[in-house]
C-alpha cells in the first residue's frame, strides 16, 4: 500500500489511509482538525507508523508540521517517489 506521494506505508489499512490523507490535507491547508483526522486513522489501524508521526508532530506545532505533506529544502521523500 502507498501513500498519495507514492510512498510505501506500513500498518496501515484503507480507511486509515485515507483518514491520514485527510489529516495531511487539513494540516497542509490549516483548515479543520488534523489531529483529530490522525487520531482516528490511529483508532482505525494501530500500527500505522505514519498516522502515528503526523499525530505527534501535530500536538506539538502544527505550523511545524508541514514537513510532513513536503520534505525541507534538500531532503526527499526517502521512498521510491523522490528518486
Amino acid at each position: 500500500m502507498e501513500d498519495l506521494r507514492g510512498c510505501a506505508v506500513s500498518g496501515a489499512s484503507a480507511r486509515s489511509l485515507e483518514l491520514y490523507e485527510q489529516a495531511v490535507a487539513s494540516l497542509w491547508l490549516q483548515r479543520g482538525d488534523p489531529l483529530a483526522l490522525a487520531r482516528q486513522a490511529i483508532a482505525e489501524a494501530p500500527a500505522f507508523v505514519a498516522a502515528r508521526a503526523c499525530s505527534r508532530r501535530v500536538s506539538w506545532s502544527p505550523a511545524a508540521t508541514c514537513a510532513i505533506s513536503r520534505p525541507p529544502a534538500g531532503y526527499s521523500w526517502g521512498c521510491a517517489a523522490s528518486t
